[in-house]
């Protein structure tokens, strides 16, 4: 395809994803056949769907034919906006058209470019390539407001570097977040490398850096008073604008700035509001346990309170050379490419790579995400354009950063720990959310935007590894503290969204809607479809000559003493290395007994204890990238804790009985694995004598070399019958 095609073909995505997500309730619209219908006056549009996310992530063929009468004619992506506005959107009066031309125009030039641009870290490269904007919008890179020239110097995209314009003010018209004798001591060493000024001992003026570009603007609108101005100077370094545009970044200095723009960038003007600049500050007075992984902002500058010239100063945090990128810009497919740039980080096997990479991602950026919501009420605005993830030398999740307060807020919670001693918590800046508006704002950015994209990125238009990741996903939720925000993931059939194409078409300006609630609607919990394999742990009972074979669920209390003294055998501990304190076992049982994916049970032989078996569902376990199970496959460990009956029959009855135990409790198991130490001979030997098993080859597991056993249903009944 040629750049217009590409442009065409990302511009489509956003665009139609968006139209589903917020009118799939419209019977106008029609998914079926792998292809979307829309009813229209002018004919019925279709689009054939290459890849159907769960997610509504979906891939669509950049080919759109519009079929009238048995007629059929291809039609170009504006042509099929065009049509759709004028008979769903009719009283917009063209005016989605327009935008969404603005935001084509804007991705085909940011790609007739993309090729020429170098950059010096990762972390900027990432900041500046956010060509294709938000995945799941009408118009994801529009810019009403600005001119093709000056969009050209100063949108990111184009990788332009400029000046600071700083305006010396009267000290009247001074509004900020702290007093104006911090403001000068705070921005000492900036002053002093931009302006080459020293100190600043005169209070009666203080120094306010601009965005050039708007500055001139307000300047051409005589919208500032021209005697509180003393002087206006150009600063001596270089800055580059980030992903938002506004914001800009100087490598060397201390801090990034956030500025007001009299520009619409999809769904708002970006204008910082009053309440909404308040917010950095009442973070960066919080504990050390969110300032780790945050860009602070300290605090905020206004002139005369107004909300078109006011800065946001955040701690610069310095990358170098670091593997950190924007989370936005992983998920973001790679130019020319239907590949993700988080897919092409790949080392090492595709499957195995996804799962290792995932659970980093829940390791190291989930979970302290959720435990800051859960538990100390501090909910963070975690869009993925405002999520960097620092990777290791194996391209996984190393640590994650948070940058842009503006969004975040406190559950009830969090104004109930936080706010008694923090004046600016409070109920008047808007950001202190109950239960309900909790999974309607965070459960959006956190899950639906951040989460679910990331794992569609992930799995880069696979069906079999997206369905994997949500049920890894749903499983790791399960294990969590129940509260009300797990439960609504796990257990409501729908999820609220936030509507970017409704805001769109009713012209919301989403930084001053009065009820914002009302741009969200319902769409299907991906989650809540995934079915519980969890089955309740029954016993099983089996009949050999005159002795009875028995799997009983483990307790804890009654079989802990006895899991202990079998895995401090030497015989034991040498393949299952798990020869531990009583604490340490106990922990660790626990972790199965709640897992929703693994079940222990002992095996008994004519009521004595012999052995110990796990049972797990082989998707959700380390096997599955060597496996490669479907999704009802079945795994198993077995342990002969009981010495006397080593090397008997009984072990053979074990496997046996096992395998027909997995097999008859799901119709849908298809396969059993197993994966003993390599150096098992044993095990090895004695599998081929067992129906239906198999060897199928050695693997490297990260704490052993294994070997992969597999159990077929079909050859097992072959066999055993």
């Amino acid at each position: 395809m040629n750049i217009r095609s590409w442009a065409e073909y990302y511009s489509l995505q956003a665009f139609t994803r968006s139209l589903i997500r917020d009118f799939h309730t419209d019977k106008r619209i029609i998914i079926e056949d792998e292809k979307l219908m829309v009813k229209t006056s002018t004919g019925m549009l279709s689009v054939t769907i290459n890849y159907f996310s769960n997610l509504g992530l979906h891939d669509f063929e950049n080919q759109i034919l519009c079929i009238e009468e048995g007629k059929v004619e291809e039609i170009n992506f504006l042509k099929f906006v065009d049509i759709i506005e004028r008979d769903f959107f009719s009283k917009t009066e063209g005016k989605l058209l327009k935008k969404v031309t603005n935001s084509f125009e804007n991705i085909k030039a940011s790609f007739e470019i993309a090729d020429t641009r170098v950059f010096d870290s990762p972390y900027l490269e990432s900041e500046q390539s956010l060509y294709l904007g938000h995945s799941v919008h009408p118009y994801p890179k529009l810019k009403d407001g600005i001119n093709n020239i000056d969009n050209y110097m100063y949108s990111p995209e184009f990788q332009n570097k400029f000046k600071l314009k700083w305006i010396k003010l009267k000290r009247d018209s001074f509004t900020s977040s702290i007093k104006l004798k911090e403001y000068q001591t705070e921005i000492t060493s900036l002053i002093k490398s931009e302006l080459n000024i020293d100190t600043l001992r005169d209070s009666e003026f203080y120094y306010l850096p601009f965005h050039p570009w708007q500055f001139d603007k307000i300047i051409q609108e005589n919208r500032l008073d021209s005697e509180k101005v003393l002087d206006v100077l150009i600063g001596k370094n270089y800055w580059y604008p980030l992903s938002s545009m506004r914001s800009l970044y100087c490598p060397e200095l201390a801090y990034q700035l956030k500025f007001s723009m009299d520009i619409t960038l999809t769904n708002s003007i970006r204008h910082l509001q009053p309440e909404e600049s308040i917010r950095g500050a009442q973070f960066s007075s919080l504990d050390d346990n969110i300032k780790e992984h945050c860009f602070l902002e300290p605090f905020y500058v206004s002139v005369d309170k107004r909300s078109d010239m006011t800065v946001q100063f955040r701690k610069n945090l310095k990358f170098n050379e670091s593997k950190t990128f924007l989370l936005s810009y992983l998920n973001q497919d790679t130019l020319y490419s239907h590949k993700s740039n988080l897919s092409l980080l790949q080392k090492g096997e595709e499957f195995e790579f996804i799962q290792k990479w995932f659970d980093s991602y829940i390791k190291n950026f989930i979970t302290p995400i959720l435990n800051l919501a859960c538990k100390e009420g501090i909910l963070l605005g975690v869009h993925q354009q405002n999520i960097l993830l620092e990777l290791d030398e194996e391209n996984l999740v190393k640590n994650f950063y948070y940058r842009d307060f503006q969004g975040s807020g406190f559950s009830e919670k969090g104004l109930e720990k936080y706010g008694k001693h923090n004046s600016l918590i409070s109920t008047e800046n808007g950001n202190i959310l109950n239960d309900n508006d909790v999974n309607k704002v965070f459960g959006y950015y956190f899950i639906i935007n951040n989460v679910f994209a990331t794992i569609n990125a992930l799995a880069n238009k696979s069906n079999y590894y997206e369905s994997y990741l949500l049920r890894r996903l749903k499983n790791f939720l399960s294990t969590q503290e129940k509260n009300n925000f797990i439960e609504y993931l796990l257990e409501s059939p729908t999820l609220w969204q936030k509507g970017n194409f409704r805001c769109c078409i009713n012209e919301f300006n989403e930084n001053t809607l009065k009820d914002p609630w009302s741009i969200y609607n319902k769409i299907d919990n991906p989650l809540f479809k995934i079915e519980s394999k969890k089955y309740e742990c029954i016993e099983y009972q089996a009949k050999y000559k005159d002795h009875l074979i028995e799997f009983v669920p483990l307790d804890i209390d009654r079989d802990l003493e006895l899991f202990y003294n079998w895995q401090n055998q030497d015989f034991v501990s040498e393949f299952w290395e798990l020869d531990l304190s009583k604490d340490e076992l106990k922990a660790y049982l626990k972790s199965l007994v709640q897992s929703p994916f693994q079940d222990p049970y002992i095996y008994k032989v004519n009521g004595e204890s012999v052995g110990y078996f796990e049972f797990y569902w082989a998707i959700e376990d380390r096997i599955a990238p060597f496996a490669h199970p479907k999704t009802h496959d079945r795994g198993l460990h077995l342990l002969i804790g009981n010495k006397k009956f080593l090397n008997t029959r009984f072990v053979y009855l074990a496997m046996l009985h096992a395998s027909k135990f997995l097999f008859e409790q799901n119709p849908l198991t298809q396969n059993i694995f197993g994966e003993p130490r390599s150096d098992n001979k044993k095990i090895l030997k004695f599998c081929e004598k067992l129906p239906g098993w198999r060897f199928i080859k050695e693997f490297d597991f990260p704490h052993k070399r294994a070997a992969l056993l597999e159990c077929n249903r079909e050859r097992f009944y072959h066999e055993y019958l």
